[in-house]
Protein backbone atom coordinates (compact mmCIF):
# COMPACT_ATOMS: atom_id res chain seq x y z
CA UNK A 1 0.00 0.00 0.00
CA UNK A 2 2.58 2.51 1.18
CA UNK A 3 4.79 1.11 -2.70
CA UNK A 4 1.90 2.67 -4.36
CA UNK A 5 1.15 5.69 -2.28
CA UNK A 6 4.77 6.61 -2.93
CA UNK A 7 4.54 6.06 -6.88
CA UNK A 8 1.04 8.13 -7.07
CA UNK A 9 3.21 10.91 -5.33
CA UNK A 10 6.00 10.27 -7.63
CA UNK A 11 3.53 10.66 -10.57
CA UNK A 12 1.90 13.76 -8.80
CA UNK A 13 5.22 15.65 -9.19
CA UNK A 14 5.97 14.57 -12.15
CA UNK A 15 2.89 16.05 -14.05
CA UNK A 16 3.83 19.44 -11.89
CA UNK A 17 7.13 19.42 -13.52
CA UNK A 18 5.95 18.49 -16.78
CA UNK A 19 3.04 21.47 -16.33
CA UNK A 20 5.75 23.84 -15.54
CA UNK A 21 7.22 22.96 -18.48
CA UNK A 22 4.62 23.47 -20.64
CA UNK A 23 3.72 26.84 -20.37
CA UNK A 24 7.76 27.51 -19.90
CA UNK A 25 8.56 26.31 -22.89
CA UNK A 26 11.29 24.20 -21.27
CA UNK A 27 11.84 21.26 -24.08
CA UNK A 28 15.29 20.20 -22.22
CA UNK A 29 13.47 19.06 -19.61
CA UNK A 30 10.75 17.13 -20.72
CA UNK A 31 13.10 15.28 -22.92
CA UNK A 32 15.23 14.54 -20.36
CA UNK A 33 12.38 12.81 -18.05
CA UNK A 34 11.62 10.97 -21.63
CA UNK A 35 14.94 9.26 -21.22
CA UNK A 36 15.25 8.73 -17.47
CA UNK A 37 14.10 5.51 -16.28
CA UNK A 38 13.69 6.25 -13.10
CA UNK A 39 10.50 8.47 -13.82
CA UNK A 40 7.20 6.69 -13.67
CA UNK A 41 6.04 5.58 -16.82
CA UNK A 42 2.81 7.68 -17.02
CA UNK A 43 5.12 10.13 -16.50
CA UNK A 44 7.56 9.31 -19.46
CA UNK A 45 4.73 9.06 -21.77
CA UNK A 46 2.94 12.29 -21.13
CA UNK A 47 6.83 13.27 -21.81
CA UNK A 48 7.14 11.70 -24.84
CA UNK A 49 3.91 13.24 -26.06
CA UNK A 50 5.15 17.24 -24.82
CA UNK A 51 8.53 16.49 -26.79
CA UNK A 52 6.56 16.47 -29.98
CA UNK A 53 5.43 19.87 -29.31
CA UNK A 54 8.53 21.32 -27.40
CA UNK A 55 11.85 20.07 -28.35
CA UNK A 56 14.11 20.92 -31.48
CA UNK A 57 15.67 18.98 -33.85
CA UNK A 58 18.31 18.84 -31.61
CA UNK A 59 16.19 16.16 -29.65
CA UNK A 60 15.69 13.82 -32.99
CA UNK A 61 18.94 11.89 -32.65
CA UNK A 62 19.37 11.86 -28.63
CA UNK A 63 15.52 9.71 -28.93
CA UNK A 64 16.41 8.09 -31.80
CA UNK A 65 19.36 6.21 -30.50
CA UNK A 66 17.52 5.70 -26.84
CA UNK A 67 16.62 2.12 -26.17
CA UNK A 68 13.42 1.86 -24.32
CA UNK A 69 12.31 -0.13 -22.42
CA UNK A 70 8.75 -0.09 -23.00
CA UNK A 71 6.30 -0.81 -26.52
CA UNK A 72 4.32 2.00 -25.97
CA UNK A 73 7.40 4.43 -25.04
CA UNK A 74 8.53 3.79 -27.82
CA UNK A 75 5.82 4.14 -29.84
CA UNK A 76 5.21 7.66 -28.15
CA UNK A 77 8.69 8.56 -28.36
CA UNK A 78 8.34 7.58 -32.25
CA UNK A 79 5.90 9.48 -32.81
CA UNK A 80 7.20 12.89 -31.00
CA UNK A 81 9.79 12.43 -33.76
CA UNK A 82 7.64 12.31 -36.43
CA UNK A 83 5.64 15.53 -35.40
CA UNK A 84 9.09 17.58 -34.45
Amino acid sequence: MQEQEVLKESIKKGFNVLAECYTSKDDLTVVRMLLDPHEPMRVRIKAAEMTGDLAGVEAIDLINNFRFENELLQEKAAAAVSRI
